[in-house]
């Protein structure tokens, strides 16, 4: 992942790296207004330890919300569209159905009936997996030591290391058939037509097909009879 600044290039493997550098730059921006050329920007400060992160539902589940975790900037349209086979699934009000992501820092999915994101799985851990928001706009997935895997765009994840999620990128929980599609821009949700299969063709019914057939068994009778005069 490369963020460019100017003509520097930051490259960061973690979200606590790409924090650094977001606080440094700020950091150093605000040194120049006020310094000029001469003054130097402050070191960017340590980050809090996990314990001090405001309790949230995630904390219930015995998952520590990481400290650089922030909720995004409102509105926020980050939703996971839910499909099943290949087809998005569809609401009660025939509408795709989608799960919204973007109120809180973090989002934790999995079999318990309190986590924000419920797999019913039986392959789903209690707390499988987690949803992050980074102060970039990045969304990170990662997986809570889950017995049967995280899969992002078909790859597993190493557990409690995250990763970034990228729009439009479906992850699978487990051996579960369903898959959830981060969809982060507003325009980005397909419409519920392009969603449902194609309507699969109907046998013609019986009273069709004796209608279809009547022309020939005129036809045929009429030169039978035509023969029987001769």
């Amino acid at each position: 992942m490369s963020f460019q600044r100017g003509r520097k290039g930051w490259r960061t493997g973690s979200p606590e790296r790409l924090s650094m550098f977001i606080e440094a730059d700020s950091m150093a921006q605000r040194g120049w207004a006020l310094g000029g050329r001469g003054a130097q920007a402050a070191p960017a400060p340590a980050p809090e330890p996990p314990h001090a992160a405001p309790s949230l539902p995630a904390a219930a589940l015995g998952f520590a919300v990481p400290p650089w975790c922030v909720v995004p900037a409102q509105p926020c349209a980050a939703r996971l569209l839910v499909t099943s086979g290949g087809v998005a699934r569809i609401d009660r009000q025939g509408r795709p159905e989608t799960l919204q992501i973007g109120m809180t820092r973090a989002v934790v999915a999995g079999r318990s009936p309190d986590a924000d994101v419920v797999l019913e799985h039986p392959s789903a851990s209690r707390r499988h997996a987690a949803v992050l928001h980074h102060a970039s706009g990045a969304v990170y997935l990662v997986d809570l030591g889950s017995a049967h895997g995280t899969f992002l765009a078909g790859t597993r994840l190493p557990p409690h290391e995250p990763t970034v999620w990228a729009d439009g990128t479906a992850a699978r929980f487990g051996a579960a058939q369903t898959q959830h599609i981060l969809l982060q821009r507003r325009e980005s949700l397909p419409q519920p037509a392009a969603l449902r299969p194609p309507p699969q063709p109907q046998p013609p019914s019986k009273a069709a097909s004796t209608a279809a057939a009547a022309p020939q068994r005129l036809e045929a009778g009429l030169a039978a009879s035509t023969r029987a005069r001769k």
